[in-house]
């Protein structure tokens, strides 16, 4: 289970209530919605770094720690991948 979440720092109430939490984002909810309702497609990639509601792992993003930023570079990888299968005709549904 992902949650959208409008702040990082204020998560660990919905993961103590909500075992199954495996990451918080902040965008997803929104630009799935107005996609949905524009008839586009969507999709996310979420890196997840820690266990969710790890406040020591969101102030390691903040710093930009190394590690962030090979995530970063990995997802972008992922994606400029996806967009070539999807331009290829591939459909993920």
């Amino acid at each position: 289970m992902v949650i959208s979440a409008d702040s990082f720092y204020e998560v660990k109430p919905w993961v103590e209530v909500f075992k199954i939490v495996l990451a918080f984002e902040m965008e997803c909810s929104v630009l799935f919605v107005q996609c949905s309702v524009k008839g586009l497609r969507s999709g996310a990639i979420i890196a997840m770094d820690e266990k969710a509601g790890d406040i020591e792992a969101v102030l390691r993003y903040a710093r930009g720690e190394s590690i962030v930023h090979e995530v970063v570079k990995r997802e972008i990888e992922i994606a400029l991948e996806a967009i070539k299968l999807l331009e290829g005709g591939h459909s993920f549904t």
